[in-house]
């Protein structure tokens, strides 16, 4: 299952990307954690509807694959357990999902990025966490790793429905499911 090039393409995400990932991670939950974990109904209607019903209940899935390598030089966050939430995300949950829970499922193959902003090269290995968090939890784990908002510059003028803000923070700052860290 291949991503979307672009991350700006919004549609491929929410139309093809986003279901094919919810259900493979349903799948896996289910089986290695043996939660009570399943794609929403309700998407075939809605595909901006939360993504999950787990235990029952709203959750929606942030799958993250791409490190946020600068994330250690720019907010002092180590990129191996960086992840970011989107604003307008947490504005639309508090409105229409108040008791929502974000599971985040982080996995990285490991990798490295050399840029003439940073002294050396950043290196990430390979890891697979999910970590689950309310959003007070997910809003105390962003004042916790210190408040940090990134702004998307590629996303300045965007008008595909973009989120043109996210909040950086160190995922373990949520209740950690599954952690497998082969270093």
């Amino acid at each position: 299952m291949s991503r979307p090039a672009r991350n700006e393409d919004k549609q491929a995400w929410c139309d093809e990307y986003g279901p094919k990932t919810e259900r493979k991670f349903c799948d896996w939950a289910t089986q290695v954690l043996g939660v009570d974990v399943m794609p929403n109904p309700a998407k075939d209607q809605d595909p901006y509807t939360f993504d999950l019903l787990y235990d029952g209940k709203p959750a929606d899935l942030k799958t993250v694959r791409t490190p946020f390598f600068m994330s250690e030089h720019l907010y002092g966050i180590d990129p191996q357990f960086a992840v970011t939430f989107n604003h307008k995300d947490g504005q639309r949950y508090r409105e229409h999902y108040p008791s929502i829970r974000i599971v985040f499922d982080v996995k990285f193959d490991g990798g490295s990025l050399a840029s003439s902003a940073m002294p050396e090269p950043v290196h990430v290995q390979p890891m697979h966490l999910v970590a689950i968090g309310t959003l007070d939890e997910v809003s105390r784990a962003i004042t916790d790793s210190g408040f940090h908002r990134h702004d998307y510059q590629a996303r300045v003028n965007d008008t595909g429905g973009n989120a043109k803000a996210s909040w950086l923070f160190d995922v373990r700052k949520l209740t950690v499911l599954h952690h497998v860290d082969p270093r």
